[in-house]
């Protein structure tokens, strides 16, 4: 009967004490991806009529855990997000493939540039998206950009791609 309760003790115990390497990898999970801000640097016309925008970046990523961690790629896509029914405008691709070294409980701003690839978008909402650019741009009104795509961190404990989605309303210029 005693072999029965130790054996039941221990299985409870294994089950209700998780592995302490599994719960650092989950707490990577809640590192954070988010743009900081989005700035037109420069804007050309191409031919046939397709504008191209030149911006700069900014993304921080947030390490919410007590040991350092290595982002060494992250890939996404910038949208602009669009009301009502209409699906979000992608503006450019960004593929980052520096390491950069996070410290524990700390945040880094990595500094971007972008183009937009308008050309390879012939989407119908496209002209409706360059009008609202345009007139925010002028105005200085906020513009609302989705940051969407994957981040790679290392530890010393492996290795974990996190899915990361971010929303912000951000100004296309300083007033």
């Amino acid at each position: 009967m005693n072999k029965y309760i130790l054996l039941i003790f221990f299985v409870f115990s294994y089950q209700s004490c998780s592995n302490p390497i599994e719960k650092r990898l989950e707490a990577l999970k809640k590192c954070k991806v988010h743009i900081v801000s989005l700035r037109v640097s420069n804007f050309k016309l191409l031919l046939p009529p397709v504008p191209k925008v030149y911006f700069k970046a900014k993304v921080s990523i947030e390490n919410t855990n007590e040991i350092p961690v290595t982002l060494e790629k992250f890939d996404f896509t910038i949208l602009q997000k669009l009301g009502g029914l209409r699906k979000n405008i992608s503006l450019a691709n960004v593929l980052y493939k520096e390491s950069v070294i996070i410290p524990p409980l700390q945040s880094k701003t990595i500094p971007l540039e972008l183009v937009t690839k308008f050309e390879d978008n012939r989407k119908p909402a496209l002209a409706d998206f360059l009008k609202n650019l345009l007139k925010a741009y002028l105005t200085g009104e906020e513009l609302t950009f989705v940051l969407d795509g994957n981040a790679d961190f290392t530890t010393s404990l492996g290795t974990l791609t996190i899915p990361v989605t971010s929303e912000k309303k951000l100004k296309l210029r300083n007033n």
